[in-house]
């Protein structure tokens, strides 16, 4: 499909595994689909294309534990339309596994379950409104002192997120 811009023709080279969507070998050549979007590291101090983070813990080797009932993600521009919202985790805190988390963007919403394992998952947001933030809503944030232990952490933990992606 030439009328796509993602379409990019290598010849003699290659792209690592993971950066592409898609590919096709010919003699001589390939043809690769690459991924469209943008994608948010929350293992970086600073993620690209982010201006605020709230409801976010401080960065950790993971990434970032949600802290609260709302997380917030500020970008530097403007999104809108139909939007597929990729969600990387690396852990679920204790009764927030299994449980619905609401992905919101400019007026549009759906929602995901997390296992307490890491895992992707995948959310489309369709009519989304002009925004610069997206929004995720922890079903029931709560820390370990919380569940019995005196010297534990005093975050009220959802969600350990390692990266999003917008596409």
């Amino acid at each position: 499909d030439w009328s796509r811009a993602s379409a990019v023709l290598f010849n003699g080279l290659s792209l690592p595994a993971g950066s592409y969507s898609r590919r096709e070998d010919y003699p001589g050549f390939s043809i690769y689909w690459l991924e469209q979007g943008d994608a948010v590291d929350l293992r970086h101090a600073q993620p690209a294309m982010v201006r605020s983070l709230r409801g976010l813990s401080p960065q950790e080797p993971f990434g970032r534990w949600t802290d609260g009932a709302e997380a917030v993600i500020e970008f530097d521009r403007e999104f809108s339309g139909t939007l597929r919202v990729v969600i990387d985790t690396a852990s679920v805190f204790g009764p927030n596994v299994g449980q619905p988390v609401t992905i919101r963007m400019g007026g549009a919403q759906a929602s995901a379950r997390f296992d307490g394992e890491s895992s992707r998952r995948a959310v489309l947001l369709r009519d989304v409104a002009p925004t610069r933030e997206l929004h995720l809503l922890i079903p029931r944030p709560t820390s370990p002192r919380e569940l019995g232990d005196p010297k534990g952490d005093p975050r009220r933990l959802g969600l350990a997120l390692t990266q999003l992606h917008l596409r």
